[in-house]
């Protein structure tokens, strides 16, 4: 700032010589005493941070990794592009916690709904679905069962023309829409031609005996459904399901609509394993940061 100070007070100096105003003041306000105290502040803590990313092979980035490889993922999917970051942790944090649920009641099949839209449910189904692909043991599928307003299958840049809606209008042999993603040991199934009844689709005994005869070919399934409040497929789709998982975004969601949300669940004979919550922010002080 002070290097930027001085050529514009130059720069003035000169343009009133030229002038012939030599007889008035050139000096130009100082910047406060405590903007060059914070400002060397912000410059070593930005240096360090791009120190920091640079080791890790990354540029500066805003909340999600922005650079797209060969694959075309959605950068939004933070568990593929930036495996280190705090928010890949969390993930596998909660991948812990559903493991020792797993162990403890041999649950396989889980659905995440939300009670809204744009709530952060699909993104949390698929980051979820990798942190798990990550254990090599693990045969893990990612089903997208909105047949309303599918989203997974761009997410995955997976150009899809059948899927789950055409296994069950069709009679297609379930092997035939799987697609093996280019994450190792996850497998996907898309929600494919949408039906004018897709509600009656997911209710069918043909969708319970799907799910019956994957839950015998994978470890873990992650079924991503519509909001539960908008729609009744949720609660069709979780009570054919292990568990269920509620996906609540902080700051947008009020206390009675995810109360609404949770009785619809449970209405449905669905078993409610948790929430998860979205969209929320962490303040890490540099000299912690430093160290992680």
């Amino acid at each position: 700032m002070g290097k930027i100070s001085d050529a514009l007070r130059k720069a003035e100096e000169e343009r009133r010589k030229k002038r012939g105003d030599d007889q008035q003041s050139l000096s130009t306000p100082a910047p406060p005493h405590w903007w060059e105290f914070w400002k060397d502040r912000w410059d070593t803590s930005q240096k360090f941070r791009r120190h920091q990313l640079k080791k890790r092979g990354l540029t500066q980035q805003r909340y999600v990794a922005r650079t797209i490889d060969e694959t075309g993922i959605d950068p939004r999917v933070v568990s593929y592009y930036d495996a280190d970051s705090y928010l890949s942790e969390q993930y596998r944090s909660l991948r812990t916690n559903i493991l020792s649920i797993q162990e403890e009641q041999g649950l396989k099949c889980f659905a995440l709904t939300s009670a809204l839209h744009s709530e952060g449910k699909s993104l949390t189904a698929l980051n979820l679905s990798l942190v798990f692909s990550e254990l090599s043991e693990k045969k893990i599928l990612l089903i997208d069962a909105d047949l309303h307003k599918p989203s997974l299958h761009y997410y995955l840049n997976i150009q899809a023309e059948n899927g789950l809606a055409d296994v069950l209008t069709k009679d297609l042999p379930i092997d035939s829409v799987l697609h093996q993603t280019k994450i190792n040991n996850l497998t996907f199934l898309p929600a494919g031609n949408l039906s004018d009844n897709p509600s009656d689709l997911l209710e069918s005994t043909k969708m319970k005996n799907l799910i019956e005869k994957l839950k015998t070919e994978y470890d873990m399934i992650f079924i991503d459904t519509p909001p539960i409040i908008v729609l009744t497929d949720a609660g069709i789709v979780a009570s054919m399901c292990d568990g269920a998982f509620l996906v609540v975004k902080v700051g947008k969601t009020n206390r009675e609509i995810i109360d609404r949300a949770v009785r619809l669940l449970k209405n449905s004979n669905s078993n409610i394993e948790g929430t998860i919550l979205t969209n929320i922010e962490y303040y890490i002080p540099t000299y912690i940061y430093k160290y992680l």
